[in-house]
């Protein structure tokens, strides 16, 4: 596919609400796949989750956890829309031997909450939401936090 009309198409697959759909088919193209995270956020992620529980929103392949130094999160648990992601996440985890990595599919919208996190990553995600979603989401974080935790 030509890069402009891969782009109408995922458009075109959101539009019908088929976000998964849209999201699977970039990740199986590559879109996503770029390389290292931002040392600045793998820094600024170690120093706020300070070896506590950190939960990552839009987590995609997973890179921050491969990225953050030993003894940086105690479990970690990403999330994204797209099984394509998971999958290749759940892997590049285990190839490492992380074994307190979790990851899961599903959309951040119909997210339940969690307990006891340390910190919530939201990285280029939260404006996918409509702003009463994004409400009902952050509050759904915040109860999700610990009293000293971090968005």
């Amino acid at each position: 596919m030509s890069n402009s009309f891969e782009k109408a198409y995922w458009r075109l697959l959101r539009l019908f609400r088929l976000h998964k759909t849209s999201w699977d088919h970039q990740f199986k193209a590559g879109i996503w796949c770029r390389g290292p995270r931002c040392p600045h956020t793998v820094r600024k992620a170690a120093e706020l989750c300070q070896g506590g529980y950190l939960i990552e929103f839009g987590c995609g392949e997973g890179t921050l956890p491969l990225a953050m130094p030993e003894g940086s999160f105690s479990h970690y648990r990403g999330y994204d829309i797209s099984e394509v992601a998971v999958t290749a996440a759940t892997e590049k985890a285990r190839r490492a031997g992380l074994q307190n990595c979790a990851f899961q599919q599903g959309d951040m919208a119909q997210w339940q909450g969690d307990t006891g996190a340390s910190l919530i990553v939201l990285e280029e995600c939260l404006y996918y939401l409509s702003p009463s979603k994004a409400e009902v989401f952050l509050q759904r974080c915040l109860q999700s936090l610990l009293p000293s935790g971090h968005i």
